[in-house]
């Protein structure tokens, strides 16, 4: 629901809903994911980033908003390696793609 509320411009309450959910299931990829797209701080964007990436490292999109933030904040040899990583995902996850 936070990411539906983050699409839809509403910050605030997705940050919240996020921060929560985050909190309430720290083991939760998703929950991790979410909440790291509604923080201004880049340090604990990448915080929650790289937990939900390390909790689920199939998912190419956790890989490419890391790639993003790692190149923002100048750590290009780290977004160099996430960005592969991602490509490699979803290739494979393409119709056609390896499994």
């Amino acid at each position: 629901m936070a990411l539906v509320l983050l699409k839809a411009g509403q910050v605030s309450d997705a940050s919240s809903m996020a921060k929560k959910a985050a909190e309430d299931r720290p083991t939760s990829p998703l929950a991790q994911y979410a909440y790291a797209l509604t923080l201004a701080d880049d340090r604990q964007a990448t915080e929650h980033l790289e937990i939900a990436a390390r909790l689920d490292p199939s998912n190419f999109e956790y890989h490419m908003e890391l790639a993003r933030i790692y190149s923002k904040s100048g750590r290009h040899a780290e977004a160099r390696r996430e960005r592969k990583i991602s490509l490699q995902l979803a290739r494979e996850s393409a119709p056609g793609g390896r499994s």
